[in-house]
């Protein structure tokens, strides 16, 4: 069984989403150090780092600020190990209500001019159009490309990849869905095989049904150049949902969510899927073996009154999976009631055998029966920043005390950040 630090307590400043999103990666070690970037309230992008020779972590550094809780920081590393980041904004309404500080409501994006250090982020650049959800990752041939929601409205997946001469490529539609203006969500992630091939993955959520279709993903083998489905055909762009895009998942009343796409060495591909609402919350693990999908239960990995309402997969060098959920308690939540900020949260680890035939379970958040721990970040690994062993961050906090709404809270969270 993996081991596991006790929760460290990095800010009690954090935001209500101090730690989301998961498809996001937001801790890197390299050369013996972790960094980890999270949200204090109300938007401010903050940092720390652990010396894992001196077992100490620094003080917390302030990166750059955003505008409201979907502040969302995504960290990746280069191959001299300098840190990139990309955070900011919250789509059309920033760039309506505060042009000059969010220009076509474009991220922050910055490339630190050191190696690993928080302490050396070079001047801030604007990237993205209407964004929002930044998903960063350093490429294999040293290039930063970044996967959000924006657009013009109904929002699509934007995918950007910086040209070798310096700049950014034209947003490009990669899925969308055909459907009226309308709120729509995707939690799009991008992570990067053993070969270098790309691999995009989302659902498809819209206000109309407030659920998801399903979890879809696309490959690229050449930098966004070109865009296949797993089969290795091209497919016309933006991708609707599908059974060429489809991840198996479950039927669509529980609303599957995009829970992460890993490549492994011997070819593979797994995908997880998981239930953002419904009564069962089921979790379905899948394996692309270069023809078809496998796919494996993961109901029973959590305890029995337990269901994951939000996971995210990754995998670590000595090649075991890992999923970080937040699992809500089925007994104590309302039939079709929504398990977001729920009190009963917590924070669970699942972590496979090396032959990805068993999974253990533990409980990593505290266990406070009251205060919900939520919104799981896992780290990630890129190119340059392979995951040894997994660091979970998690916030701690009530949802929506009476009298505050919107994005804009001023109310504070504990922040965790757990080391195994």
């Amino acid at each position: 069984m993996f081991k596991h630090s006790e929760p460290y307590l990095l800010s009690k400043q954090g935001s209500d989403r101090a730690t989301a999103y998961d498809f996001a990666n937001k801790a890197v070690t390299r050369n013996g150090k972790t960094h980890v970037v999270w949200t204090d309230a109300v938007a401010v992008t903050r940092g720390r780092t652990f010396d894992h020779a001196a077992g100490e972590w620094g003080e917390p550094i302030t990166i750059g600020e955003g505008r409201d809780n979907h502040n969302n920081p995504s960290l990746t590393a280069d191959a001299e190990g300098r840190l990139r980041i990309a955070y900011g904004p919250h789509g059309i309404w920033d760039q309506l209500q505060e042009p000059e500080r969010w220009p076509s409501g474009s991220f922050k994006y910055s490339r630190a001019s050191e190696p690993d250090t928080l302490a050396a982020f070079e001047s801030v650049r604007p990237v993205g159009y209407c964004a929002t959800y930044a998903c960063l990752l350093n490429t294999r041939d040293g290039r930063d490309a970044l996967v959000y929601r924006g657009g013009e409205a109904p929002y699509s997946v934007l995918f950007q990849i910086q040209r070798p001469q310096g700049g950014w490529t034209q947003a490009q539609a990669l899925f969308a869905q055909a459907i009226k203006p309308q709120y729509t969500f995707y939690g799009a992630s991008l992570s990067a095989g053993p070969g270098g091939d790309l691999f995009v993955a989302a659902h498809f959520f819209h206000h109309e049904t407030s659920r998801s279709e399903g979890v879809g993903i696309l490959r690229s083998p050449d930098n966004g150049a070109t865009w296949l489905d797993l089969k290795g055909r091209r497919i016309a762009l933006p991708a609707l949902y599908g059974p060429r895009v489809a991840v198996p998942s479950f039927a669509a009343e529980h609303s599957p969510f995009n829970g992460g796409v890993v490549a492994t060495p011997d070819g593979a591909l797994w995908a997880l899927a998981h239930a953002s609402q419904g009564s069962r919350y089921p979790l379905r693990l899948s394996r692309w073996d270069g023809r078809g999908w496998d796919t494996i239960n993961l109901d029973e990995a959590l305890p029995p009154e337990r269901g994951a309402c939000r996971a995210h997969l990754s995998l670590d060098g000595a090649g075991r999976l890992h999923i970080l959920a937040t699992a809500v308690d089925k007994t104590r939540l309302a039939k079709g009631a929504d398990p977001f900020g729920h009190p009963s949260l917590q924070i669970f680890h699942l972590g496979s055998n090396t032959e990805k035939t068993a999974f253990q379970q533990r409980l990593v958040s505290d266990g406070d029966p009251e205060i919900p721990s939520w919104n799981p970040s896992l780290s990630l690994p890129g190119p340059f920043h392979p995951v040894e062993k997994p660091v979970l961050l998690f916030t701690k906090g009530l949802n929506q005390p009476a009298g505050e709404h919107g994005c804009r809270h001023t109310w504070k969270t504990e922040v965790y950040c757990v080391l195994s």
